[in-house]
């Protein structure tokens, strides 16, 4: 019974969520990914194997980011449901928060692989361009994270 208030729980939940975004205009709706990467546009004098390349290398990430993603969420719905109980199992809790991990783990490894085969195929003068906009990409999420917790005390 109790198997079954969870289950209920979490696909309404998983159901919630994804309407939300699904609904135009909405503020919780996905950035939708460019149909190709935009290092194509960043780095200089590619030539046309290296933008196949790399724009490979680039969609298996995806899916394979996508997928992680996809689980990510259920195992923070799952992590929801549990922690909101009357008795929480702290083995359950525990062990879902482990998974939470793993997952964010193997996307950051796929993330710095598929980073490392890409400037792989790129020449001395085109990897500059790259490293230097690794470097932009980590100011901005740093920014947004300060951000986001200045506004945290302000409600």
């Amino acid at each position: 019974m109790k198997t079954q208030k969870i289950i209920g729980l979490l696909t309404i939940m998983l159901l919630s969520v994804s309407f939300s975004m699904a609904q135009p205009g909405s503020k919780n709706q996905i950035q939708q990914e460019p149909a190709q990467p935009r290092i194509l546009n960043k780095i200089p004098n590619l030539t046309d194997k290296q933008k196949t390349d790399i724009k490979n290398i680039w969609i298996e990430r995806q899916k394979k980011t996508t997928e992680y993603r996809n689980l990510l969420q259920e195992k923070r719905a799952h992590l929801k449901v549990l922690t909101t109980q009357d008795n929480p199992d702290q083995k359950e809790v525990d062990k879902t928060i482990n998974e939470i991990s793993g997952l964010k783990e193997k996307m950051m490894k796929e993330n710095i692989h598929a980073r490392m085969q890409i400037r792989a195929l790129l020449t001395d003068e085109q990897k500059v361009y790259f490293d230097k906009m690794g470097m932009r990409h980590k100011k901005m999420m740093m920014n947004k994270r300060q951000k986001g917790m200045r506004n945290c005390g302000n409600k």
